[in-house]
């Protein structure tokens, strides 16, 4: 259950990375009135940051903000209000805060919509897809200026999710047909753009541009955490995993480490979890399965998988089937046709067995095992999101 409330892997954590401080630094937060948000710009104002809350409430923002303000004791905390599902909000947005002139160090892109029905935008655009799409877009490209000039210290990091791993990809945008969303298209609408196959990948296509002007940029996960918005639109989900979920202080703990870190031990263009580089990609193989361990899946221990590894080697080593074919009477062409069978099988118990010794590849391969089961793949839409 680590990808989805996971605390065994804060065992690895080193304190030492977060006993840094960033004063004099400029942060913007989006969404930052409450969950991952509130957390994240509270974790920064107390290691010195001045923070920009962006918050589409002026009453919910400005009590979340004195609550920073006498948590943190950090004056340097403002409120800027802004809709992020909206173009004409974030332009006035920009226009504004441009004038102060300061450069932003770091940009969090956390701002997300969760919306369970069918929402248009008074300017036309799906809800969902306007805010954690189109509106984290132009909200990044309209502080770049402001970001050059905190060159070569600037950060853009961008709160996603691993639901990317388990929802593909669509050219339905808007979500006309509501058929056709999966469980996470509304968690995830950035995220499953980050894929290096997508050609909207936000997060890619700064790192890449921007890459030799000094602003990097990040993609994390935050493991599933028991924010507002996850209660109020993903009601049954939060039931399910009653407990198991994580904090928002946990869900943002990788923001503020990303924002914390010198740039030197950071990746930019890379996704992340729990402080660590993780893979864009995922295999859905049946990893555990393929060693013999489909009954005991994420219970197995790593002394299990070697023995199951070294077992399946012995067993099925193409070398060791190969020969037997030479005593088949088969025909060239279908010992052709096994051999390459037998050598393309024994590669996916390879690679099955390099993913779950790696404890992050695991606890992603885990989060997407666990999930499939907890959502049939053929709950409808309709059941998932009841409100």
């Amino acid at each position: 259950m680590s990808f989805v409330c996971g605390r065994d892997h804060s065992k690895k954590f080193k304190p030492e990375d977060m006993q840094l401080q960033i004063q004099g630094k400029n942060c913007v937060v989006t969404g930052a009135n409450s969950g991952i948000g509130y957390a994240a710009a509270e974790g920064l104002a107390s290691r010195g940051a001045t923070v920009y809350m962006v918050c589409r409430n002026k009453e919910r923002g400005q009590e979340a903000l004195s609550k920073i303000q006498n948590s943190t004791g950090n004056q340097n905390v403002y409120l800027e209000v802004c809709d992020l599902s909206s173009f004409n909000d974030i332009k006035s947005f920009a226009s504004s805060f441009a004038s102060k002139d300061v450069p932003v160090h770091v940009l969090v892109n956390n701002a997300g919509f969760l919306e369970n029905k069918h929402t248009t935008t008074p300017e036309g655009f799906e809800l969902n897809f306007a805010g954690n799409v189109l509106g984290t877009y132009t909200m990044t490209e309209l502080r770049l200026p402001l970001l050059e000039k905190a060159s070569p210290d600037a950060k853009v990091i961008t709160v996603s999710s691993g639901g990317m791993y388990t929802s593909p990809l669509t050219t339905d945008l808007q979500v006309t047909n509501l058929t056709f969303m999966t469980p996470f298209v509304c968690v995830t609408s950035l995220a499953l753009f980050a894929s290096l196959n997508s050609r909207c990948c936000v997060w890619f296509f700064y790192s890449d541009k921007y890459k030799n002007k000094g602003i990097d940029s990040y993609l994390m996960h935050p493991g599933w955490a028991e924010t507002p918005g996850v209660a109020r639109s993903l009601p049954s989900f939060k039931e399910s995993f009653s407990g198991k979920l994580r904090t928002s202080e946990e869900g943002a703990d990788t923001v503020v480490w990303l924002a914390l870190q010198p740039k030197e031990k950071l990746v930019s263009g890379a996704f992340y979890f729990d402080r660590a580089e993780a893979p864009k990609h995922l295999t859905l193989a049946d990893h555990y399965a393929l060693l013999g361990l489909g009954s005991l899946r994420y219970l197995a221990t790593e002394d299990q998988i070697r023995k199951s590894y070294r077992e399946a080697a012995l067993k099925l080593h193409p070398d060791k089937l190969s020969a037997a074919l030479l005593l088949s009477d088969e025909s060239d062409v279908a010992k052709q046709a096994k051999r390459e069978a037998i050598e393309s099988h024994f590669k996916l118990i390879q690679e099955a067995y390099g993913l779950l010794m790696d404890p992050n590849k695991r606890r992603i391969f885990d989060f997407t095992d666990e999930f499939d089961d907890a959502v049939p793949s053929d709950c409808a839409p309709k059941d998932f999101f009841k409100v």
